[in-house]
């Protein structure tokens, strides 16, 4: 994450509403275990399915992106495979 100019915003703000509308199309139609992502562990993320963790995941970037604070360069997939590895 880095902390985000106008200029990197600009850049950014179209990937960001499609990854934003795939989100919430899944969202409208996945079902979820009683996990809470705000407060969502190891555990909780073994127990996932892939379509959640990748919602959880995009959900977590869009906030970032849309706060004007930072800007996540990586995808998704990035974030998954790291969070599969750690938590294995």
């Amino acid at each position: 994450m880095t902390e985000s100019s106008t200029e990197e915003a600009a850049n950014t703000s179209g990937t960001t509403e499609t990854e934003s509308t795939d989100t919430e199309t899944f969202a409208e139609t996945a079902s979820y275990p009683d996990t809470d992502f705000s407060t969502a562990d190891g555990e909780d993320w073994v127990q996932l399915s892939d379509d959640e963790k990748y919602l959880m995941v995009s959900q977590a970037i869009d906030t970032f992106n849309s706060s004007g604070k930072f800007v996540i360069t990586e995808g998704p997939e990035w974030f998954l495979d790291a969070l599969n590895a750690f938590y294995g």
